[in-house]
Protein backbone atom coordinates (compact mmCIF):
# COMPACT_ATOMS: atom_id res chain seq x y z
CA UNK A 1 0.00 0.00 0.00
CA UNK A 2 1.35 3.40 -0.77
CA UNK A 3 2.94 5.27 2.38
CA UNK A 4 4.49 2.04 3.59
CA UNK A 5 7.42 0.79 3.59
CA UNK A 6 7.65 -3.28 2.44
CA UNK A 7 8.89 -5.55 5.67
CA UNK A 8 10.21 -7.75 3.14
CA UNK A 9 12.60 -4.19 1.04
CA UNK A 10 13.70 -3.51 4.87
CA UNK A 11 14.96 -7.23 5.84
CA UNK A 12 17.01 -7.27 2.41
CA UNK A 13 18.25 -3.83 3.22
CA UNK A 14 19.69 -4.79 6.50
CA UNK A 15 21.08 -7.97 5.48
CA UNK A 16 22.69 -6.64 2.86
CA UNK A 17 24.26 -3.96 4.98
CA UNK A 18 25.62 -6.51 7.21
CA UNK A 19 27.33 -8.60 4.70
CA UNK A 20 29.41 -5.32 3.01
CA UNK A 21 30.48 -4.22 6.60
CA UNK A 22 31.28 -7.73 8.04
CA UNK A 23 32.93 -8.46 4.59
CA UNK A 24 34.61 -4.86 4.96
CA UNK A 25 35.76 -5.98 8.42
CA UNK A 26 36.84 -9.27 7.04
CA UNK A 27 39.28 -7.87 4.25
CA UNK A 28 40.42 -5.05 6.74
CA UNK A 29 40.97 -7.59 9.92
CA UNK A 30 44.56 -6.71 11.48
CA UNK A 31 45.58 -3.53 10.08
CA UNK A 32 45.39 -0.33 12.09
CA UNK A 33 43.23 2.52 10.64
CA UNK A 34 44.01 4.62 13.51
CA UNK A 35 46.24 7.87 12.71
CA UNK A 36 49.07 8.15 15.14
CA UNK A 37 48.38 10.42 18.01
CA UNK A 38 49.49 13.76 18.16
CA UNK A 39 49.67 15.86 20.94
CA UNK A 40 46.94 18.09 22.35
CA UNK A 41 47.24 21.83 20.62
CA UNK A 42 44.93 23.75 23.08
CA UNK A 43 44.04 27.11 22.43
CA UNK A 44 41.01 29.37 23.97
CA UNK A 45 39.23 32.09 21.64
CA UNK A 46 37.42 34.75 22.36
CA UNK A 47 33.76 33.90 21.34
CA UNK A 48 32.58 35.95 18.34
CA UNK A 49 29.62 38.58 19.27
CA UNK A 50 25.83 37.37 17.84
CA UNK A 51 24.14 40.28 16.23
CA UNK A 52 21.19 41.35 17.66
CA UNK A 53 17.59 41.02 16.07
CA UNK A 54 15.53 44.17 16.68
CA UNK A 55 11.97 42.64 17.87
CA UNK A 56 9.47 45.14 16.38
CA UNK A 57 6.00 45.12 14.95
CA UNK A 58 5.21 48.16 13.57
CA UNK A 59 2.21 47.06 11.80
CA UNK A 60 0.82 45.68 15.52
CA UNK A 61 -0.30 42.75 13.51
CA UNK A 62 1.31 39.94 15.80
CA UNK A 63 4.31 39.51 13.91
CA UNK A 64 8.16 40.86 14.35
CA UNK A 65 8.69 42.85 11.14
CA UNK A 66 11.76 40.62 10.04
CA UNK A 67 9.30 37.49 9.73
CA UNK A 68 6.62 40.03 7.58
CA UNK A 69 8.96 39.32 4.72
CA UNK A 70 7.93 35.80 4.87
CA UNK A 71 4.80 35.41 6.15
CA UNK A 72 1.81 36.30 3.93
CA UNK A 73 -0.40 38.33 6.17
CA UNK A 74 -3.24 38.63 3.88
CA UNK A 75 -6.48 37.10 5.57
CA UNK A 76 -8.86 34.30 3.83
CA UNK A 77 -12.14 35.57 3.32
CA UNK A 78 -15.02 33.11 1.72
CA UNK A 79 -17.62 34.37 -0.95
CA UNK A 80 -20.29 35.72 0.47
CA UNK A 81 -23.75 34.73 -1.30
CA UNK A 82 -27.35 35.30 -0.38
CA UNK A 83 -28.54 31.91 -1.69
CA UNK A 84 -29.28 29.52 1.80
CA UNK A 85 -27.60 26.22 1.33
CA UNK A 86 -29.72 23.75 -0.99
CA UNK A 87 -29.30 19.86 0.46
CA UNK A 88 -29.08 17.70 -2.41
CA UNK A 89 -32.11 16.16 -4.05
CA UNK A 90 -30.97 13.84 -6.52
CA UNK A 91 -29.50 10.08 -5.30
CA UNK A 92 -26.59 11.21 -6.43
CA UNK A 93 -26.12 13.64 -3.99
CA UNK A 94 -27.78 12.54 -1.11
CA UNK A 95 -25.28 9.14 -1.52
CA UNK A 96 -22.16 11.34 -1.60
CA UNK A 97 -23.18 13.37 0.97
CA UNK A 98 -23.67 9.88 3.33
CA UNK A 99 -20.24 8.56 1.73
CA UNK A 100 -18.26 11.68 2.74
CA UNK A 101 -19.55 11.87 6.24
CA UNK A 102 -18.64 7.91 6.58
CA UNK A 103 -15.31 8.44 4.95
CA UNK A 104 -14.72 11.51 7.45
CA UNK A 105 -15.84 9.66 10.80
CA UNK A 106 -14.17 6.67 9.85
CA UNK A 107 -10.89 8.45 10.29
CA UNK A 108 -11.98 10.83 13.15
CA UNK A 109 -13.08 8.18 15.46
CA UNK A 110 -10.85 4.77 14.78
CA UNK A 111 -11.15 1.86 15.59
CA UNK A 112 -14.50 3.04 17.04
CA UNK A 113 -16.33 3.80 13.98
CA UNK A 114 -16.70 1.63 10.82
CA UNK A 115 -13.59 0.94 8.06
CA UNK A 116 -13.22 2.69 5.50
CA UNK A 117 -14.14 -0.47 3.68
CA UNK A 118 -17.13 -1.25 5.56
CA UNK A 119 -18.01 2.69 4.18
CA UNK A 120 -17.96 2.02 0.80
CA UNK A 121 -19.71 -1.66 1.15
CA UNK A 122 -22.57 0.05 3.59
CA UNK A 123 -23.09 2.64 1.06
CA UNK A 124 -23.28 0.42 -2.27
CA UNK A 125 -25.73 -2.19 -0.63
CA UNK A 126 -27.54 0.86 0.31
CA UNK A 127 -28.19 1.90 -3.40
CA UNK A 128 -31.30 -0.81 -3.59
CA UNK A 129 -33.11 0.98 -0.88
CA UNK A 130 -34.08 3.65 -3.79
CA UNK A 131 -35.50 1.46 -6.24
CA UNK A 132 -39.32 1.85 -6.65
CA UNK A 133 -41.28 -0.79 -8.51
CA UNK A 134 -45.16 -0.82 -8.76
CA UNK A 135 -45.97 -4.08 -8.07
CA UNK A 136 -49.90 -5.38 -8.81
CA UNK A 137 -51.47 -8.22 -6.64
CA UNK A 138 -54.52 -10.51 -8.21
CA UNK A 139 -57.10 -8.62 -6.86
CA UNK A 140 -55.98 -5.76 -9.00
CA UNK A 141 -56.69 -8.11 -12.06
CA UNK A 142 -60.58 -8.46 -14.02
CA UNK A 143 -60.44 -12.42 -13.52
CA UNK A 144 -62.90 -14.40 -14.89
CA UNK A 145 -64.53 -16.94 -12.35
CA UNK A 146 -66.06 -18.77 -15.41
CA UNK A 147 -64.97 -19.41 -19.02
CA UNK A 148 -65.26 -21.33 -22.02
CA UNK A 149 -62.94 -21.78 -25.16
CA UNK A 150 -63.68 -18.44 -26.73
CA UNK A 151 -62.97 -17.35 -23.79
CA UNK A 152 -59.54 -18.62 -23.72
CA UNK A 153 -59.28 -17.53 -27.43
CA UNK A 154 -60.36 -14.16 -26.93
CA UNK A 155 -58.17 -13.50 -23.98
CA UNK A 156 -54.87 -15.12 -25.73
CA UNK A 157 -55.75 -12.84 -29.03
CA UNK A 158 -56.57 -9.46 -27.09
CA UNK A 159 -52.69 -9.73 -24.82
CA UNK A 160 -51.38 -10.90 -28.32
CA UNK A 161 -52.60 -7.95 -30.60
CA UNK A 162 -52.13 -5.69 -27.89
CA UNK A 163 -48.09 -6.14 -27.72
CA UNK A 164 -48.64 -5.74 -31.41
CA UNK A 165 -50.34 -2.34 -31.39
CA UNK A 166 -47.61 -0.58 -29.39
CA UNK A 167 -44.92 -2.18 -30.88
CA UNK A 168 -43.14 0.80 -32.70
CA UNK A 169 -40.80 0.14 -35.11
CA UNK A 170 -39.55 3.77 -35.55
CA UNK A 171 -38.09 3.32 -32.05
CA UNK A 172 -34.79 2.04 -31.05
CA UNK A 173 -34.33 -0.09 -28.33
CA UNK A 174 -33.31 2.02 -25.33
CA UNK A 175 -29.99 0.61 -24.39
CA UNK A 176 -28.71 1.41 -27.95
CA UNK A 177 -30.45 5.11 -27.49
CA UNK A 178 -28.66 5.21 -24.11
CA UNK A 179 -25.84 3.87 -25.19
CA UNK A 180 -25.56 7.11 -27.64
CA UNK A 181 -26.68 9.47 -25.02
CA UNK A 182 -23.45 7.94 -23.12
CA UNK A 183 -20.82 7.75 -25.39
CA UNK A 184 -21.31 10.63 -27.77
CA UNK A 185 -23.12 13.14 -25.33
CA UNK A 186 -26.08 12.97 -28.02
CA UNK A 187 -28.26 14.40 -25.30
CA UNK A 188 -30.87 14.92 -27.98
CA UNK A 189 -31.96 11.31 -27.58
CA UNK A 190 -33.26 11.75 -24.23
CA UNK A 191 -37.02 11.67 -26.09
CA UNK A 192 -36.46 8.29 -27.29
CA UNK A 193 -35.91 7.23 -24.05
CA UNK A 194 -39.41 8.75 -23.05
CA UNK A 195 -40.95 7.14 -25.73
CA UNK A 196 -39.94 3.70 -24.82
CA UNK A 197 -41.17 4.38 -21.10
CA UNK A 198 -44.42 5.29 -22.80
CA UNK A 199 -44.67 2.30 -24.74
CA UNK A 200 -44.02 0.31 -21.53
CA UNK A 201 -46.55 2.13 -19.03
CA UNK A 202 -49.36 1.23 -22.43
CA UNK A 203 -48.42 -2.29 -22.32
CA UNK A 204 -49.30 -2.24 -18.75
CA UNK A 205 -52.34 -0.57 -18.68
CA UNK A 206 -54.05 -1.98 -21.53
CA UNK A 207 -52.88 -5.71 -20.44
CA UNK A 208 -54.25 -5.07 -17.06
CA UNK A 209 -58.15 -4.14 -18.34
CA UNK A 210 -58.00 -7.41 -20.08
CA UNK A 211 -60.62 -10.07 -19.08
CA UNK A 212 -58.12 -12.79 -17.74
CA UNK A 213 -59.62 -16.13 -17.16
CA UNK A 214 -58.42 -17.25 -13.82
CA UNK A 215 -55.75 -20.08 -15.02
CA UNK A 216 -54.04 -17.80 -16.57
CA UNK A 217 -54.06 -15.12 -13.61
CA UNK A 218 -50.74 -16.06 -12.49
CA UNK A 219 -48.95 -15.75 -16.01
CA UNK A 220 -50.72 -12.56 -17.08
CA UNK A 221 -49.98 -10.63 -13.92
CA UNK A 222 -46.07 -11.45 -13.95
CA UNK A 223 -46.46 -9.72 -17.89
CA UNK A 224 -47.74 -6.79 -16.25
CA UNK A 225 -45.39 -6.79 -13.48
CA UNK A 226 -42.48 -7.33 -15.81
CA UNK A 227 -43.58 -4.53 -18.08
CA UNK A 228 -44.09 -1.99 -15.08
CA UNK A 229 -40.27 -3.41 -13.98
CA UNK A 230 -38.93 -2.05 -17.30
CA UNK A 231 -40.83 1.20 -17.19
CA UNK A 232 -39.37 2.00 -13.98
CA UNK A 233 -35.77 1.09 -15.56
CA UNK A 234 -36.13 3.20 -18.78
CA UNK A 235 -37.40 6.27 -16.77
CA UNK A 236 -34.26 5.80 -14.80
CA UNK A 237 -32.60 5.82 -17.98
CA UNK A 238 -33.66 9.45 -18.26
CA UNK A 239 -31.84 10.75 -15.78
CA UNK A 240 -28.49 9.46 -16.62
CA UNK A 241 -27.21 13.57 -17.01
CA UNK A 242 -28.63 14.84 -13.91
CA UNK A 243 -28.50 12.01 -11.41
CA UNK A 244 -26.32 9.16 -13.26
CA UNK A 245 -26.19 6.92 -10.19
CA UNK A 246 -30.04 6.59 -9.86
CA UNK A 247 -29.87 5.55 -13.20
CA UNK A 248 -27.13 2.89 -12.94
CA UNK A 249 -28.97 1.48 -9.60
CA UNK A 250 -32.26 1.00 -12.62
CA UNK A 251 -29.46 -0.69 -15.40
CA UNK A 252 -28.12 -3.15 -12.89
CA UNK A 253 -31.66 -4.25 -13.08
CA UNK A 254 -32.59 -4.32 -16.44
CA UNK A 255 -31.11 -7.55 -17.49
CA UNK A 256 -33.15 -9.38 -14.86
CA UNK A 257 -36.56 -7.54 -15.56
CA UNK A 258 -35.64 -7.98 -19.39
CA UNK A 259 -35.40 -11.85 -18.45
CA UNK A 260 -38.67 -11.30 -16.61
CA UNK A 261 -40.57 -9.96 -19.26
CA UNK A 262 -39.33 -12.94 -21.72
CA UNK A 263 -39.95 -15.67 -18.95
CA UNK A 264 -43.65 -14.07 -18.65
CA UNK A 265 -44.07 -14.47 -22.59
CA UNK A 266 -42.73 -17.89 -22.15
CA UNK A 267 -44.99 -18.99 -19.32
CA UNK A 268 -48.12 -17.90 -21.22
CA UNK A 269 -47.39 -19.68 -24.71
CA UNK A 270 -46.79 -23.16 -22.32
CA UNK A 271 -49.69 -21.93 -20.51
CA UNK A 272 -51.90 -21.94 -23.58
CA UNK A 273 -50.10 -25.03 -25.56
CA UNK A 274 -53.08 -27.31 -24.34
CA UNK A 275 -55.56 -25.18 -26.01
CA UNK A 276 -53.65 -24.71 -29.57
CA UNK A 277 -56.60 -26.74 -31.69
CA UNK A 278 -58.81 -23.78 -30.70
CA UNK A 279 -56.73 -21.74 -32.55
CA UNK A 280 -55.84 -20.74 -36.45
CA UNK A 281 -52.79 -19.24 -38.37
CA UNK A 282 -54.71 -16.08 -38.51
CA UNK A 283 -55.03 -15.63 -34.99
CA UNK A 284 -52.45 -12.81 -33.23
CA UNK A 285 -52.30 -15.47 -30.38
CA UNK A 286 -48.96 -17.24 -32.93
CA UNK A 287 -47.02 -14.63 -31.41
CA UNK A 288 -46.46 -16.54 -28.73
CA UNK A 289 -44.91 -19.17 -30.72
CA UNK A 290 -41.90 -17.11 -31.23
CA UNK A 291 -41.29 -17.55 -27.23
CA UNK A 292 -41.60 -21.48 -26.90
CA UNK A 293 -39.32 -23.05 -25.63
CA UNK A 294 -38.55 -25.21 -28.66
CA UNK A 295 -38.39 -22.27 -30.78
CA UNK A 296 -35.77 -20.92 -28.36
CA UNK A 297 -33.62 -23.81 -29.02
CA UNK A 298 -33.85 -24.00 -32.85
CA UNK A 299 -32.77 -20.49 -33.17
Amino acid sequence: MEGQINSKIVGATVIGFALVAGAYTISNFGESTFPEPQPANIQATTPQQRPVIEVTDSDQNGIEDWRDVFVDTGTFSAPKTDEPYTPPTTVTGKTGIKFMEGMINSRLYAPFSKTQEEVVTNTVDSLDEVLDFKILEITDLDIMEEWDDQDIVNYANTVAATIIRHNDENVENELLVLNDILLRNNTNRVPELEANVQIYKNLAEDTQKIPVPQIFAKQHLDLINSYQALQSDVSAMIEIVEDPLLSFVYIKHYPTDLEGLMLSLENIYLALEEYTDLFTIEDPAVLFVNFSPDYKRNY
